[in-house]
């Protein structure tokens, strides 16, 4: 059966939704790579509706699509909503217009905190591997103090990103070049 699927560059937009029960139902396939399809913000909500309940899934690249805050912040509070059962360690955001409310979003995610919902889901995300290379308005990276970087009203949305990733005891790499920034785990 298939573990590996390469779907990258094939135009996979209307499909996102068939692609998203899919992923819900699937119970050997691994790996996904789908950068550069042209998503959109629509698209990741459908990918992120499979996320849910998906129990098999290692490694998902969706760089290059558009996905936009919305798209990411779906993705962040389906892998919230699956803690217990996701597998999923490698995610590529790559390249997807992401800004101020999905970095927030992720920093929540990422410290296990509430960010407004009514609900605690136990567990924490798992991933090793998260990269948020050329995301321009993740920008400006800055050194803050964690509490500090997570109370600011604007601005600074990026810099609580790099804190709560960089205090999460899974991923224990982080490398911040300009606009870039990939956090993986060593080892």
């Amino acid at each position: 059966s298939v573990t590996s699927l390469d779907l990258r560059r094939n135009g996979l937009a209307t499909g996102a939704a068939a692609l998203g029960v899919a992923l819900a139902k699937n119970v050997r396939l691994t790996t996904l790579l789908l950068g550069e399809n042209e998503l959109g913000p629509d698209g990741g909500v459908h990918l992120a509706n499979g996320l849910r309940s998906n129990r098999t899934l290692t490694c998902l690249d969706l760089a290059k699509n558009a996905l936009g805050d919305d798209g990411a912040i779906a993705l962040a509070e389906a892998l919230r909503a699956n803690t217990q059962h996701s597998k999923l360690r490698s995610l590529d955001l790559q390249s997807n217009n992401i800004g101020t409310r999905a970095a927030q979003a992720w920093a929540a995610v990422l410290s296990n905190k509430n960010s407004g919902s009514s609900h605690t889901t136990p567990g924490r995300v798992k991933l090793r591997f998260l990269n948020l290379n050329d995301n321009p308005s993740l920008l400006p990276l800055e050194h803050r103090a964690h509490s500090a970087a997570l109370d600011a009203p604007t601005g600074g949305t990026a810099a609580a990103l790099a804190c709560e990733m960089a205090v999460d005891e899974l991923i224990s790499a982080m490398e911040i070049l300009g606009g870039d920034c990939c956090l993986m785990q060593e080892g």
